[in-house]
């Protein structure tokens, strides 16, 4: 079965040799964007999304399902910091190990509101289908960065997985290893839609007050 990474600007498989773009999504998929001080990706901001995710029922089962899909977002934050706490070669590039990120709530729920559309209305993309870009997303929650990056995986079951991909790919692994970026929010979404798992990364560095 074949596994797809696409970045903002080439796709490639997870053994870093590049495809053209575009190319038909197939059942495992990952890509990545980044604007402010990583020169690729769209740098057009929409306008700021109001959308609201829906209550969470409180009963036992949703508190389960909530607590463990907090642990799969937590363990990809401690995934990234340990591939960050190393110096790591990227494509043809060597970074220099970098600080850990840290977790933040607003990018955290600019990520979860991505991946739950994403589920919902069933697509793979950075832009929404109202038309919201990364950055766009991430300011609706109040966050004002000085840069910023995303990075989308669909159809990885398990944390490990997704990391994985995106350091196999220079593109994301540029990404994991920025040190532009001081902060990170991750969200996991596990419903419907083709991939079933829908996983979203923002990457940023606040603005300084």
């Amino acid at each position: 079965m074949k596994s797809l990474l696409m970045g903002g600007i080439r796709r490639a498989r997870p053994n870093g040799t590049p495809m053209a773009t575009p190319h038909p999504l197939t059942r495992f998929v990952a890509t990545a964007t980044v604007v402010g001080l990583i020169a690729c990706g769209s740098a057009t901001v929409g306008a700021p999304t109001t959308t609201v995710p829906a209550p969470v029922t409180h009963s036992a089962v949703a508190l389960a399902t909530a607590k463990k899909k907090d642990a799969f977002e937590k363990d990809v934050l401690a995934l990234i910091n340990k591939a960050r706490s190393s110096k790591r070669k990227c494509g043809s590039k060597t970074y220099a190990k970098a600080k850990p990120l840290k977790w933040n709530a607003k990018l955290a729920l600019a990520a979860e509101r991505h991946s739950t559309d994403m589920s919902k209305r069933d697509y793979f993309n950075h832009t929404s289908k109202s038309g919201k870009s990364p950055g766009s997303r991430i300011k609706a929650t109040g966050y004002k960065y000085k840069a910023m990056g995303e990075t989308l995986a669909a159809g990885y079951s398990t944390p490990k997985a997704v990391v994985k991909a995106w350091l196999k790919s220079p593109g994301h692994c540029k990404i994991l290893m920025s040190k532009s970026f001081t902060q990170v929010g991750v969200g996991h979404y596990l419903g419907g839609g083709t991939y079933r798992h829908y996983i979203t990364a923002d990457f940023a560095k606040p603005k300084k007050k």
